[in-house]
């Protein structure tokens, strides 16, 4: 057991100190372009999305904040998808696998686009520290709210999104 946690210990220094540092994208920013494979196999991409307000969450399967997270999302474009707003899951890969991520997925049945980060590629372009990670992205592409968890006052930010 010793021997299992000190690798993952080592694997995460190793992911620090070897990753380029990421620059992290802040409110009033905008989103860099992006594509994601989905778990379901579609492609996603920010131009894809042009001119639609987006909920981002990063998030990975052994956070019990982003577990008791999801579901609301899921409402959350249940309610606001007819408006046009796009809900994207994006699973950072810490300490995950995409196996996982999928059957995780696949579970609870969530009707919203998620993909997994394999490359670590997208966590660092967005640079993402932690899991969970909120962004919502106004429909011109530009970071309104960024925070490890959802604003108190969602239902006045999910309005503004559509607003310049």
């Amino acid at each position: 057991m010793a021997r299992i946690a000190m690798f993952v210990v080592a694997a995460m220094l190793y992911q620090a100190l070897a990753a380029p540092a990421a620059l992290s994208i802040e409110v009033g920013e905008p989103v860099p372009e992006f594509g994601l494979r989905t778990l379901a196999g579609e492609v996603i991409s920010r131009a894809s999305l042009a001119g639609r307000p987006l909920l981002i969450f990063f998030w990975s399967t052994r956070s019990s904040s982003a577990r008791h997270t999801l579901p609301l999302l899921n409402q959350l474009a249940e309610r606001f998808g007819q408006q046009g707003l796009t809900v994207l899951a994006i699973n950072t890969g810490q300490l995950d696998s995409e196996e996982r991520a999928r059957a995780f997925w696949k579970q609870h049945h969530f009707h919203f686009a998620a993909g997994f980060d394999r490359y670590l590629e997208l966590r660092q372009s967005f640079g993402i520290h932690h899991t969970p990670t909120v962004m919502l992205v106004d429909a011109w592409g530009i970071v309104r709210y960024k925070s490890r968890e959802l604003p108190g006052d969602l239902e006045q930010m999910m309005r503004e999104l559509y607003q310049r």
